[in-house]
């Protein structure tokens, strides 16, 4: 993999660490906290439309967390986030593609 971008948002202090290989990228998110717990936060897909997508899932019996979609916490496109099975966070993106930005 390849570095393709960085990303950084000051006023939450998160930082994006993006690599490519052809098509696929893969983001490391790195945001100082007090709290050591719960180290994995998420897993991200981007996706072309958060609300066509959101209502896809939801025919499948998959509800949105409450208040999403949303802006993304970078300021670029719009998230809307729903849990797998075993409550883990799944985060449904509508960004352009990285390598457009």
């Amino acid at each position: 993999m390849h570095p393709l971008r960085q990303l950084c948002v000051e006023s939450t202090q998160l930082s994006i660490l993006c690599f490519n290989f052809n098509y696929d990228v893969v983001e490391l998110l790195h945001r100082p906290t007090l709290d050591a717990g719960d180290i994995f936060g998420h897993v991200a897909l981007r996706v072309e439309n958060v609300d066509r997508a959101l209502k896809d899932v939801a025919a499948l019996g998959v509800a949105a967390e409450p208040g999403t979609p949303k802006p993304a916490g970078t300021g670029i496109g719009r998230i809307g986030i729903i849990r797998d099975p075993n409550g883990v966070k799944i985060e449904l993106l509508d960004r352009p593609d990285l390598r457009d930005l």
